[in-house]
């Protein structure tokens, strides 16, 4: 029941009615000087349409009905029991007014008292719904002619039978489960309604009506809309989540498929630290809920959880973000109750008889008397954060309540709708108590039974510890007068009547379960439900906690019970996996009907609330939005397919995916729309949908909002955000997309485009490849990594925008398909965008071009034609790999290559003095001649560049570095060749020069230093060194056979032969006068014919010059003086298998006692040094220039 407080009866000609009073009245009107004098009354729903009246004097009675059907008037009339109340049927009727049915009686008629001598206003006279007085009802604190129509207040269940109600003004109301069932509400004000959650609007006509508009967003949600005219009307800031053609409450009746028989989560925090509101659940198995009517609404809409044992409580209720809220909690216990036992229980109770589970009542089953065992208590929420005691005792009605296994719950003995009676009942000992409660002596007795309960020689014997009970309506009357009895582990099932004699009778019993549900293990729990929303607890629900069965179970009212929904694997999300679940029934939203489930984890602080899916509607009930502002309006998962919203409204409004992805807008026409300024279409079906000469600016179609077979034309799509929705099939024409969000289109998927402007837009990752995109705009644009692969971009227009890492493979710029066009790219941003196989001769870029800086993301223009004019000496981080360069000069002095990448650059005599190479990647390029020197004293880098298969022949190195480039590799034959090339003062440090070929190079003071530095198998034959720096450097079967290395450093080198072959490393007539030995590494070394020398002396030489040509070309030989250096530590560097200079090995000579002075001694003196090269044949110009036995080098 709902009570609707403080109203005015008013006739159809504007009389207010005295339903009761003291005063004389002549036909309802008010003779009194005051309408104060009028009575006021409580108009209380209580389900179905029908009402009742109470008084608002504070003593909450009601009117009763003489036999008559006269009603009686204050002192003698009133009684605090529902059951003897009045009750009328509420039929709404034309123009707004209703009439009142009487249950078992005519139409309520004005009464006269000189012709009907009644001593009421009020008579049931009339047969004839015409003759019936018309009435409206006027609220006190709200004021509105329609306010009886909303009840107020959550006012479910009524009938508006499809009259008119246009032009009408709404007052402050909510309508929430209000059936509107074809009912004329057009060009009506209703923006004070508070709610039309869960109403019924099928074939209505809300034709230019205004319900939106407001400050706060109204709530249509699970609305029916079937065939629901808003034509013109004012929806915006309207939430119609889940709302178009869902048929609600009755309607819905009993689910026949499977998409309309699961359950949904509404609310699961899933074991947060917060639990449930603000309590806990302390994570103990203890804790124990259930519903309540916290408010006294009629209905348990708020949710009391306690911890036995522990003293904590909190009653929390659903807030209007759909969250759990708490309006209690305490760590004393509750109303006095200190809650210190663990076997502490509760449940809520309808102490006045009011149809209101409104009172708490707390109970110590427990024989301990130090512990308060047997105590009751029964608490008013007083409404304000407190309770005030109405009961407090040990023991109820002669039940002493002193032993663990009693157990109670209140019920509805004698069908008078509230369930003001308590059952007590103790299992194991066969013991029942039936309860009363009266004013005026308290609680009583009514009947009790100590053999069990239900028809003789059929009772269920309450003999086992285990059993359980509760109440249940048997027979959909919507009151709770039954017994449903069970013993968990033994598949017993009673089910029994009241016959309201003191005497019961079994309805239903089975020893194995019911409708399927085994009630085999000892943990199975149940409780009564209204799964239909209808208002009737009239169903079963049965769960095995831990195992995770549930089972909903109809009574077939024919002595047989049919699940209607049945699961092993939990309920709407919930799993039922712990033994330790517990749920009960609920009234989520408020409305009226405990038809949500709520299942907890006490121990994982985990509660989840549970709605039944409402079946999918018909596709041929549509309600139309032709013309409609829906701006600002929620309609998330809301089904529009085939609807009408030609010229709706919809700017700002939300229609994002709902969680059972019902969002789906297919088949619609949506023309001359305004659909903008941020509205919300995250993952909205939009297929196969034809929309023309609408406003979509700023729409969001993110998050795979499926745009599949959808075309636009002439549409405006500024600022629209597309990122990651299905674009497939469709054409787009004439659109404007400035602004745009279209990150990762795939534009090939589209059927067509034409005529587009992407100003602006952003289309990272979008995918644009093979496409004509003649003259179109991206002035503006982002295209980060957008693929332009193979597309037609003649006179495209890419002015300012931003093309990092977008690839142009295979794109066409070339003049001959530009048709007279210049694609631009002023201004555009170059980084990582890939030009490969592209023709740019007469592409306009920016003087410089934006370029990358990442050598990791080049800007590659491989095997693509362009003019020298658009890199000018400015190729870092650029691929020009195959690139043909038109107009490239030979003089690249100061050219920035950093990052660059250009496998064999053909760079063959180009001047590149001061260039810096560094991090390039030039692997089998050209520099073949070129110049390498210094420019404004600034040497050419080639530091961790990457050189592998270089030629650089005959080429002039001038204070180069090449520290920790890449040159070489173990296969000599694609390491990089230096062959007669010329360097001065270079530094290889650090670099891998692994087989690269110095052969007859000349390489004065260069620095090879380091550990890093690897020239494993690199060959110096002929080379002139002197000066080198080696210290550290592996050297392993490095070849400087008649290499010049006199004043070299080898401190520490490593010339021992490589660890892949056997092969010494070759030093044969090599000069080695002045070297520093310390530490160098000669095991296996082959020193056969090399000179070494531990005094300083001269030798005249020649090499080869910055031209190739040898060094002095005629005339005498440069003189070269050393510095005297000791010979090499036999001990330390050599093995026995070093081969000495004078041609025998070291372990032969040591053998033969040769002094070590002749072992350091070449069978040849010299006299002159200049590469082998130069002479005409190998062995005449070794004998030449080495001379005979007899002569004597300079010394």
């Amino acid at each position: 029941m709902q009570t609707i407080n403080r109203w005015i009866l008013y006739t159809s000609d504007g009389h207010p009615v005295r339903i009761w009073d003291d005063f004389n009245w002549i036909y309802g009107v008010d003779i009194s000087s005051s309408t104060h004098d009028l009575e006021r009354v409580n108009l209380c729903h209580l389900g179905n349409g029908y009402i009742t009246f109470q008084a608002d004097n504070g003593d909450n009675s009601f009117i009763l009905a003489n036999p008559g059907l006269q009603f009686q008037k204050a002192d003698t009339s009133w009684n605090k029991r529902l059951k003897d109340a009045a009750i009328f049927k509420f039929i709404l009727v034309e123009r707004g007014f209703f009439v009142l049915q009487a249950v078992g009686g005519g139409y309520v008629q004005v009464g006269w008292p000189p012709i009907y001598n009644t001593i009421g206003p009020l008579v049931v006279m009339q047969q004839d719904i015409s003759k019936a007085a018309r009435f409206y009802a006027v609220g006190v604190d709200h004021l509105s002619t329609l306010d009886f129509i909303t009840m107020g207040y959550k006012a479910s269940d009524l009938v508006a039978m499809g009259y008119s109600f246009s032009n009408q003004k709404f007052g402050q109301s909510n309508l929430a489960c209000m059936d509107f069932t074809g009912i004329d509400l057009s060009k009506s004000d209703l923006t004070q309604v508070s709610s039309f959650g869960g109403c019924i609007l099928d074939e209505a006509r809300l034709i230019n009506t205004t319900i939106g508009g407001r400050q706060e967003r109204l709530t249509l949600q699970r609305t029916s809309l079937s065939h629901t005219d808003f034509t013109g009307a004012d929806l915006s800031n309207c939430d119609l989540t889940l709302a178009a053609g869902i048929p609600f409450g009755d309607q819905a009746q009993e689910p026949t498929t499977a998409s309309d028989s699961g359950y949904s989560t509404l609310f699961a925090p899933k074991g947060t630290a917060a639990g449930i509101g603000k309590y806990s659940l302390l994570g103990l198995s203890v804790d124990l809920g259930f519903a309540f009517d916290y408010n006294g609404s009629g209905t348990p809409d708020h949710l009391v959880f306690y911890s036995p044992g522990n003293q904590l409580s909190s009653i929390t209720k659903v807030a209007s973000d759909g969250t759990l809220l708490e309006v209690y909690s305490s760590n004393q216990g509750i109303g006095g109750y200190d809650l210190k036992v663990s076997v502490d229980l509760g449940f809520a109770f309808d102490y006045d008889g009011f149809g209101k589970l409104d009172h708490l009542l707390f109970y110590r089953p427990s024989g301990d008397d130090g512990a308060s065992g047997g105590s009751i208590f029964i608490m008013k929420n007083n409404r304000d954060g407190t309770f005030t005691n109405r009961y407090a005792d040990r023991g109820i009605g002669g039940f002493d309540i002193r032993d663990t296994r009693d157990r109670g719950f209140a019920f509805d003995y004698d069908g008078s709708g509230a369930t003001d009676h308590l059952v007590f009942y103790r299992p194991g000992e066969s013991l029942i108590y039936f309860i009363q409660h009266d004013a005026a002596s308290g609680f009583s007795t009514t009947c009790s039974f100590s053999d069990g309960i239900g028809s003789v020689g059929s009772k269920f014997d309450l003999k086992m510890d285990n059993d359980l009970g509760f109440a249940f309506d048997y027979d959909g009357s919507g009151k709770l007068d039954h017994l449903v009895f069970y013993r968990p582990g033994s598949s017993a099932i009673w089910i029994i009547k009241n016959n309201r004699d003191k005497t019961f009778s079994t309805l239903f019993s089975s020893s194995s379960g019911i409708a399927g549900f085994a009630l085999y293990t000892h943990l199975d729990r149940g409780f009564a439900f209204d799964y239909t929303g209808s208002g009737r607890p009239d169903h079963l629900v049965f769960y095995s906690p831990g195992l995770s069965k549930i089972s909903i179970i109809r009574n077939n009212r024919d002595g047989t019970f049919t699940d209607v929904y049945s699961s092993s694997s939990g309920i709407g999300g919930y799993d039922l996996l712990n033994e330790a679940d517990l749920g009960f029934a609920c009234d989520y939203f408020g409305g009226g009907k405990a038809n949500n489930l709520a299942f907890y984890r006490p121990a994982a602080k985990t509660l989840f609330l549970l709605e039944k899916d409402r079946p999918n509607p018909p596709s041929n009930i549509l309600p139309t939005f032709t013309q409609t502002n829906l701006s600002n309006s929620i309609l998330q998962g809301i089904n529009l397919s085939n609807v009408n919203m030609l010229g709706a409204k919809l700017i700002g409004a939300t229609l994002n995916l709902h969680s059972n992805n019902s969002a789906e807008w297919t088949n619609m026409k949506l023309g001359d729309m305004a659909l903008g300024l941020g509205a919300d279409l995250t993952g909205v079906k939009l297929s196969n949908c034809y929309i023309w000469n609408s406003d979509f600016s700023k729409v969001v179609f993110e998050g795979a909002a499926d745009l599949t077979d959808t075309s636009f034309n002439t549409c405006t799509l500024q600022e629209a955000k597309f990122q990651g929705a299905i674009v497939h099939g469709g054409a787009w024409y004439d659109l404007d997309l400035t602004g745009a969000d279209l990150t990762g289109i795939d534009f090939l998927s589209l059927i067509d485009f034409s005529n587009l402007s992407f100003k602006e837009a952003i289309l990272t990752d979008a995918i644009l490849t093979y496409r004509d995109l003649t003259q179109f705009s991206f002035q503006g644009a982002t295209l980060i990594r957008t693929h332009l692969d193979s597309t037609k971009l003649e006179g495209t227009d890419f002015t300012g925008a931003k093309l990092s890492c977008a690839t142009f493979s295979n794109a066409k710029f070339s003049e001959w398909l530009l048709k007279g066009y210049s694609t631009i790219l002023t201004d555009a941003n170059l980084e990582g965008t890939i030009f490969d196989n592209t023709d740019l001769t007469h592409t306009v870029f920016s003087a410089p071009i934006i370029q990358s800086t990442d050598p990791t993301h080049r800007t590659s223009f491989v095997n693509a034609t362009l003019p020298y004019s658009v890199i000018g000496l400015n190729w870092s981080c650029l691929d020009l790999t195959g690139a043909t360069v038109i107009g490239l000069p030979t003089d690249l002095a100061g050219l920035n290559a950093y990052g660059l990448k250009w496998i064999s650059a053909p760079l063959k005599g180009c001047i590149l003095n001061g260039a810096d190479f560094s991090n390039a990647v030039l692997d089998d390029a050209d520099f073949v001649k070129a110049k390498l020197k210094k420019h404004n004293k600034v040497g050419v880098k080639f530091n961790s560049a990457h050189l592998v298969g270089a030629q650089m022949t005959y080429a002039d190195f001038d204070g180069t570095d090449f520290t920790g480039s890449i040159l070489g590799d173990q296969d000599k034959s694609i390491a990089a060749k230096f062959i007669k090339s010329y360097f001065n003062s270079c530094t290889f440090c650090g670099a891998n020069l692994n087989g690269v070929d110095f052969t007859w190079a000349t390489l004065i003071e260069a620095k090879f230093q380091g550990t890093a530095t690897t020239l494993q198998k690199a060959s110096f034959d002929g080379a002139y060194l002197p000066l080198a720096d080696f210290t550290d450097a592996d050297l392993e079967g490095i070849s400087m056979t008649f290499a010049f290395l006199a004043d070299a450093n080898l401190t520490n080198a490593n010339l021992a032969p490589a660890n892949d072959e056997s092969e010494a490393s070759p030093l044969e007539g090599a000069v080695l006068f002045g070297v520093n030995w310390q530490g160098t590494q000669l095991q296996g070394a082959n020193l056969t014919g090399a000179y070494l020398s531990q005094q300083e002396g001269s030798l005249p030489v020649r090499y080869y010059d910055e031209l190739g040509n040898l060094f002095p070309p005629s005339g005498p030989a440069i003189d070269y003086k050393w510095d005297a250096q000791p010979y090499p530590d036999p001990k330390k560097s050599f093995s026995n298998d070093t081969s000495c200079p004078n041609g025998d090995t070291y372990s032969h000579n040591v053998s033969k006692n040769i002094p070590f002075e002749q072992m350091m001694t070449a069978t040849k003196t010299l006299t002159v040094w200049y590469p082998p090269e130069s002479l005409p044949s190998h062995k005449p110009e070794i004998d030449q220039r080495y001379g005979s036995d007899t002569d004597e080098a300079s010394a």
